[in-house]
């Protein structure tokens, strides 16, 4: 299931390293683990400055390298595995907090658009940001 969020589908040993090495960079850079697939998957990388760092471009290099020979296979086999519309945290509360006072627009929405989390249309950059500093102090637990 990881290789096929990086476009592999038929994987080697090489494949887990490679893998595990985004990860890793994905780690000592902070970056958000679904939009940094969301990214790769958009082709993005290359105008973000969260990629803007020797360590990911060597391993964009590889990466490329590794899935030149079946591009459109693999963008395909990313589109089906990354969601573009992420229930983040924020988004929940707030559809929550709306539904409580009567109000079940934002809530209807947002349970429209996370039944179909793999959509292909145009997608409002809310559903993959997270405000700055929201996440830093914020508990969930195993039921929600």
């Amino acid at each position: 299931m990881m290789l096929n969020k990086i476009g592999i589908n038929n994987p080697t040993h090489n494949d887990n390293l490679l893998l595990h090495e985004l990860l890793d960079l994905m780690n000592k850079n902070k970056l958000d683990y679904n939009n940094t697939f969301l990214w790769l998957m958009n082709g993005e990388y290359k105008d973000k400055k969260q990629f803007k760092n020797f360590s990911i471009d060597q391993w964009m290099q590889k990466w490329e390298k590794r899935i030149n020979n079946n591009v459109d296979q693999s963008y395909k086999l990313m589109k089906n595995s990354n969601p573009v519309i992420i229930p983040r945290n924020h988004l929940i509360e707030e559809a929550l907090s709306k539904a409580e006072k009567g109000n079940l627009k934002l809530f209807n929405t947002l349970l429209n658009k996370l039944a179909k989390p793999y959509t292909s249309e145009k997608i409002d950059a809310k559903y993959q940001s997270i405000p700055q500093g929201f996440d830093e102090k914020y508990k969930t637990f195993c039921n929600t």
